[in-house]
């Protein structure tokens, strides 16, 4: 019996060990495999990466630089580089070998040093010494010839986007793969590139920040007539504040957008900045310039509304004649963190923001879009007359929340829309439009007419064989995506920047991030549809929130008790001062001392003692509460799983033990 038990148990070492072995070979044939059990799919690649790279025509090396030292010093950023080096992993799995990494340690004053700063890489000062390191990336198409513009790069991760970290990766490579200047055209009825008056008297118009700043990463058009659009080929459309169009130029917009057109939109219920800031001037509105496509799209900015709201407006002084009432402008609006989604790469970064007189975005229930709400209103928001803004008074606004507290709702003023698109002119290009404005003069046809007849009749022809528009589509080819914002007067540089001159050189110095609204949006369009479809995907960061709503949950229990012992607490030490000879006024008074003066003080000091041994008994009750609680998932977390584990091995070997008796 024991030496077969013997054999038995070689024979079954011996089977192991083949199994072990045959397994690690058949994972090792395997290679590339990844699961992903992580919540928020850390890293699983979306469909748009893996579609740009494997679009990559040319092979593209990535250079990850990563101070060794960081990580050592600053865990969090140890644990971050992990996540970026992992990253890297799937993108390069994902290439199909079109794309490589490598990384380098840029120790101080070293060699590897030098080369992440000709990179452009930021370096961060770790502590007194100086000494910086280094947490960036850049890349290059390997082969190309060395251009005048500089690669992309990541100069350094901010934890803060760690979100993004798949979107910023993917826009980095398809920068590389589309190295030329995005063409933006603009659409627009509002001087965005300098005043007019300023050309007039010869001087060289300055354009708005905003349009200046996208000046610096897209090659910025103005198309006036409908052969802009196929001169300058823009990749983007951008409209702002469009003055009245006529049919032809919404049809080269029209048709823009079949080609799988990507917009960035301004339109205006309220245009204040045409009134001058001037009270009682009637501004321009833009809400309904694009009527005839909207209707067709079924999107549409309300007509003749704004979104006024109590909640975030901004505070201004509403008194009169001196008088200090600081009261909530409900037409300037201000977003807080909540009225911003996060998820869109687009605004993601946005932090203060001053909207004035915005509209208010619908969609149609038969629209064929999917509309993504960008910014949005709080809860205490109304439609309100755009008429309420001609002679604006802050508390003559109020009123509507004071008079009819019911009605407020949550209204939409930035979204994003995207899918497929029918075109509004389905009999195709729009009849051309008669110049009015042509001579008419008939008085000397006879000699000018002879004199110009052959060369007018070549120059018509010419113009006649060049066409206006593309061949006309139906349908879109691509999908569509349009950013819009129910505003235009945001752009403006008084709402959000500061502008000087300084011995010539143009001072921008944002007080606002409007202007990054525009690049923002600008750089999320100028990618292929797979980068746009990319949104935030998590963080490798995984807080106790389980811990952080108890201690919560307990601090609101002793909170309102605490605040009262705090102000009765406030109100004997006063009471004890003025006593005392201190005046309600801060000045010293002449109190004479009397038993009855002191029995009082006495009185109030012992109130005082035991006001405050109160406040300590429930600050330590507070503490103590959340001390227990903490042991508790402390020991759950700890003891009890350890504890669980070993239970159910007890378990299991008495169950073995009674089986292997009965056998016997």
């Amino acid at each position: 019996m024991p030496e077969n038990f013997n054999s038995r148990r070689v024979l079954l070492a011996i089977l192991a060990v083949i199994a072990f072995v045959a397994v690690n070979a058949g994972f090792s044939n395997l290679a590339g495999w990844r699961l992903d059990l992580t919540e928020n799919r850390l890293f699983t690649l979306s469909d748009g990466s893996k579609n740009i790279l494997t679009q990559l025509d040319q092979p593209v090396e990535l250079t990850f630089y990563y101070s060794s030292n960081l990580g050592r010093e600053v865990p969090a950023y140890g644990s971050y580089a992990d996540r970026v080096r992992d990253m890297l992993s799937e993108f390069s799995a994902a290439s199909g070998g079109k794309l490589r990494y490598r990384e380098v340690d840029p120790l101080p004053f070293s060699e590897q040093e030098d080369e992440a700063v000709e990179a452009g890489m930021q370096g961060v000062p770790l502590d007194a010494s100086g000494e910086k390191v280094y947490l960036g990336l850049t890349g290059r198409i390997v082969g190309a010839e060395e251009t005048d513009r500089s690669a992309p790069a990541i100069p350094f991760f901010q934890t803060q986007r760690e979100r993004f970290l798949e979107y910023d990766l993917s826009k980095l490579v398809y920068s590389l793969s589309h190295p030329e200047l995005p063409v933006v055209g603009v659409v627009t009825g509002a001087q965005v590139f300098g005043d007019y008056g300023m050309m007039m008297q010869g001087r060289e118009p300055q354009p708005w920040a905003a349009i200046a700043q996208a000046q610096e990463f897209f090659t910025v058009e103005q198309l006036f007539t409908p052969e802009d659009f196929l001169e300058y080929q823009p990749e983007i459309l951008m409209v702002i504040h469009p003055r009245e169009l006529g049919d032809e130029m919404l049809y080269a917009i029209d048709q823009f957008m079949m080609r799988g057109g990507r917009a960035v939109m301004f339109l205006d219920p309220w245009y204040e900045t045409a009134a001058g800031g001037r009270p009682g001037m009637v501004p321009e509105n833009s809400e309904t310039a694009l009527t005839k496509l909207f209707d067709k799209w079924g999107i549409s900015i309300e007509a003749g509304k704004f979104a006024g709201d109590i909640k975030i407006g901004r505070e201004v002084n509403a008194g009169e004649n001196g008088q200090v009432i600081p009261a909530p402008y409900a037409a300037w609006l201000m977003p807080k963190d909540e009225n911003f989604n996060r998820d869109e790469a687009a605004i993601a970064d946005l932090q203060q923001m001053l909207i004035p007189s915005a509209g208010i975005i619908r969609q149609a229930e038969n629209s064929p879009l999917t509309m993504i709400p960008l910014i949005v209103t709080s809860d205490q928001a109304r439609a309100l007359d755009v008429a309420d803004l001609r002679q604006p008074k802050v508390l003559d606004l109020l009123k509507n929340w004071r008079d009819t507290p019911e009605g407020s709702e949550q209204f939409t003023l930035a979204a994003r829309f995207s899918g497929p698109l029918a075109t509004a002119f389905p009999d195709g290009p729009p009849e051309p439009e008669k110049d009015e404005a042509a001579t008419e003069e008939t008085g000397d046809e006879g000699a000018t007419e002879e004199t110009t007849e052959n060369a007018s009749d070549e120059d018509t022809t010419a113009e006649e064989e060049k066409p206006k528009f593309l061949p006309h589509l139906e349908v879109t080819e691509k999908t569509a995506n349009i950013i819009l914002v129910a505003d235009a007067d945001l752009l403006v540089d008084r709402f959000w920047v500061q502008v000087s001159e300084f011995f010539g050189q143009r001072m921008m110095i944002p007080f606002g991030d409007n202007g990054s609204l525009l690049v923002n949006a600008l750089e999320n369009m100028s990618g292929s549809t797979d980068l746009i479809s990319l949104r935030s995907r998590g963080t490798g960061q995984r807080p106790f929130t389980m811990m952080a709503d108890i201690r919560r949950a307990a601090e609101e229990r002793y909170r309102e008790q605490e605040q009262q012992l705090s102000k009765q607490l406030i109100e004997t030490e006063q009471k004890i001062a003025e006593l005392q000879g201190g005046g309600a006024d801060g000045q010293q008074a002449v109190i004479e001392s009397t038993p009855e003066t002191e029995a009082t003080i006495q009185q109030f000091t012992e109130d005082l003692l035991a006001t405050r041994k109160e406040l300590r008994a429930v600050n330590h009750k507070l503490r103590q509460d959340i001390e227990q609680l903490e042991g508790r998932v402390k020991f759950v977390n700890i003891a009890a799983v350890p504890l669980i584990v070993a239970l159910a091995a007890f378990a299991l070997g008495w169950a073995r033990r009674q089986q292997r008796r009965r056998v016997r």
